[in-house]
């Protein structure tokens, strides 16, 4: 690709985070209008197509970049992001997985495979990957409160009550991670008073954290 063409998809990428979707458009139709192979302006357009809803013709982008380049991890990764908003969860994991397996250090690729993983109902893949999204950006607000959800949902109320302070640090006044948090504590609460309910401390071994299920 030419140094113009280089030039039109540094304008078009400026144009879209300014959120100038009309010029991004046109920039990237006039660079595959000579360069149809450009992996940068699929990326591009499909980004802005999928921005506008218009989602198969943005599906059709990222898979022309695939095609092009298929060591491309954002690629992969575009394309399982769309597929997650459709609700197309095996096809969104296939895409995250083999993005994620190109480009171990995208924390947007390991949060969205992880929301697929719940949203299949396998729990643990989703801590998993919602981990590995703190691990590489632990600035993730959304990643820590959907943490916190899956362990509020499996029971781990003090792990699930750290995830969401955490995400109050991040993102102050955040609603529900508040509203997830109050469940959690009301969880814990109840869990202990059902513990000491349930008889004398002499006839029950201690009770130790994690000593009944392991997270990992």
């Amino acid at each position: 690709m030419s140094g113009k063409q280089d030039a039109l998809i540094i304008r078009a990428r400026d144009s879209f985070a300014q959120g100038d979707l009309s010029t991004t458009r046109a920039l990237c139709l006039q660079v595959l209008a000579k360069s149809p192979d450009s992996v940068d302006a699929h990326l591009c357009l499909g980004a802005v197509l999928a921005r506008l809803n218009e989602l198969e013709r943005a599906e059709t982008h990222f898979g022309e970049a695939i095609r092009v380049d298929p060591s491309r991890a954002k690629a992969y990764m575009n394309l399982g992001g769309l597929y997650l908003l459709q609700g197309r969860l095996e096809e969104a994991v296939t895409a995250l997985r083999q993005g994620v397996e190109l480009d171990t250090e995208c924390p947007e690729a390991h949060y969205n495979l992880g929301l697929a993983y719940r949203r299949q109902g396998q729990n643990e893949l989703a801590i998993s990957e919602y981990r590995e999204a703190i691990r590489v950006d632990p600035q993730l607000a959304d990643a820590h409160f959907n943490l916190a959800n899956v362990m509020l949902e499996t029971h781990y109320y003090k792990q699930a009550i750290c995830a969401y302070r955490r995400a109050l640090q991040l993102r102050p006044g955040f609603e529900r991670a508040e509203t997830g948090l109050a469940q959690a504590q009301v969880a814990l609460l109840r869990e202990k008073e059902k513990e000491e309910g349930s008889g004398n401390a002499s006839d029950w071994p201690e009770r130790r954290p994690g000593a009944e299920r392991r997270q990992d």
